[in-house]
């Protein structure tokens, strides 16, 4: 009989009574008692499965003696469910193996949600009591080094096996011992997988490539559970190998193949014997890292402002994600961020500041029945002489449902700017407008302006043939180009910042 199965061997209520009686004279055996009093098998996983299985042998022989009505067949998986009350995680380990279980969310001892294949649904799997759920929640904390207790009611931790944990305990959590444990794929998704998925455009994801590898500075945006950190892993692949990364989070969400790598996570107050190390300290300490790219887990607090500084001081090709509902949302909460810690700064310096350090905001969404996707890809462009403004790219519009309750949209084509067109032309790419719809009056008015720098500076200036590329390299639309404006720089060094 297999583990989900284990509550079909009796009623709930019949088969907790049992599990309880059990517990006590498992427990007072001299041979479990002595192994768990050891105390080895909380970190030592060939312990604990030499726990195990005294208690599965204890366990058989107690049900052979004392409850002969019970078939043999039944027998296993009771001496599973006693085994994983003892020293695993109680009667969530039968979720925590489901691996099409995405999170588990415990509402106190008798109300136990998941999210399955992208949808909510309540399970049959209970504690006995708010103590049972207490003991078994703090060993989940113990196993995420972290300590539980009426003094810390709520932490934030990881397991070794990649599920996120956060969990909060009386007198804070009001109806009784809570936690939020989500599971990290521990395959690495590729951006084929996501347009594949149907979560991304292939035009999407070209744009954004052409835009790391040239170095822009990018800022994710998404609200809880909408897969941001999902896609900002994603895009990291896009990073050259031979860049230095350095990536900083306040637990390990993200996970990365490229091997000149640095990994710094934060480090809380609460762990005893350890000194706490914030975000926004290991933001400072990247900037002595030499990294060619700083990637930022979370933005959430003050180290807000001490990225954009480190952006705008030369560190080009900076990601990092926001919560937020919009590309909008998620600019004007970064503002607000620093304000909080920053009050002093004036409005014009910080709008100036955001202006000059995120080129891109990416707005992931997760929709109404489950799905998750990127709504929005926008430009942050110059408006004035120390403001911005937000353009779209690309936006996501709902237009229904269909028979099934999934959600019908469209992507729809903005418009990007010129600049952005001189940014990834500077590094080699000459994107579509299929990819990156710049007007074709502005992108005029940009070629004019660069003819007119090209002469003044004494560059020669190339005519190609409409119909072959230049001799300099592939060009985009060589055509277009001549029709435009009828000329093209032959080696006019566009690379740098494009913003002012």
């Amino acid at each position: 009989m297999s583990d989900s199965q284990i509550l079909a061997v009796a009623p709930v209520d019949s088969l907790l009574r049992l599990v309880r009686q059990l517990r006590a004279q498992v427990q007072a055996d001299p041979t479990v008692q002595t192994a768990m009093d050891d105390g080895r098998w909380q970190t030592d996983r060939q312990v604990e499965q030499h726990v195990r299985a005294l208690i599965s042998t204890s366990t058989l022989t107690l049900l052979a003696s004392v409850h002969p009505e019970i078939s043999s067949a039944e027998q296993q998986p009771i001496a599973t469910l006693l085994g994983d009350d003892l020293v695993g995680f109680g009667p969530l380990e039968v979720l925590f193996a489901d691996s099409t279980i995405s999170e588990i969310m415990v509402n106190g001892a008798h109300d136990i949600f998941v999210e399955q294949r992208g949808r909510l649904r309540r399970t049959d799997v209970v504690f006995e009591d708010d103590q049972h759920a207490l003991r078994i929640i703090t060993r989940i904390a113990a196993a995420c080094d972290r300590q539980l207790s009426p003094l810390t009611p709520a932490i934030d931790g990881h397991l070794p096996n990649g599920f996120l944990i956060h969990a909060v305990i009386p007198p804070v959590a009001m109806n009784g011992p809570s936690a939020t444990i989500r599971r990290m794929s521990l395959n690495r998704l590729k951006i084929d997988d996501l347009i594949r998925f149907g979560a991304i455009t292939p035009e999407m994801a070209e744009l954004l490539r052409a835009c790391i590898v040239s170095r822009c500075n990018i800022l994710i945006s998404g609200g809880v559970g909408s897969g941001k950190m999902t896609l900002l892993g994603v895009l990291c692949n896009f990073i050259p190998e031979d860049e230095r990364i350095v990536v900083i989070q306040d637990q390990p969400m993200l996970q990365l193949s490229q091997e000149n790598l640095v990994l710094l996570e934060s480090q809380p107050t609460q762990v005893e014997g350890r000194s706490p190390m914030t975000v926004r300290e290991l933001v400072q300490m990247s900037r002595s890292m030499r990294a060619e790219r700083v990637i930022i887990a979370e933005l959430n607090g003050p180290e807000c402002y001490d990225v954009l500084r480190m952006i705008d001081q030369g560190q080009p090709g900076t990601m990092m994600s926001i919560a937020a509902n919009g590309p909008e949302h998620a600019v004007e909460r970064l503002l607000m961020l620093i304000k909080l810690s920053h009050p002093d700064l004036p409005e014009s310096y910080l709008r100036t500041l955001v202006r000059q350090s995120i080129d891109l905001v990416v707005q992931q969404t997760r929709l109404r029945d489950g799905q998750r996707k990127v709504t929005a890809i926008a430009e942050v462009i110059p408006a004035g002489s120390n403001d911005f403004e937000l353009r779209p790219i690309w936006s996501y519009h709902q237009t229904g449902l269909d028979a099934r309750g999934r959600v019908q949209g469209e992507i729809r084509r903005g418009v990007a700017s010129p600049a952005l067109f001189d940014v990834l032309s500077s590094h080699g790419f000459f994107v579509p407008p299929s990819v990156l719809p710049v007007p074709l009056d502005e992108l005029g008015q940009w070629f004019a302006t660069k003819r007119q720098e090209a002469e003044a500076a004494g560059q020669q200036v190339v005519y190609p043939d409409a119909n072959q590329p230049p001799a300099t390299g592939k060009m985009w639309l060589p055509a277009l180009w001549h029709r435009l404006t009828g000329w093209l720089p032959g080696r006019v060094n566009t690379s740098g910042r494009r913003k002012s």
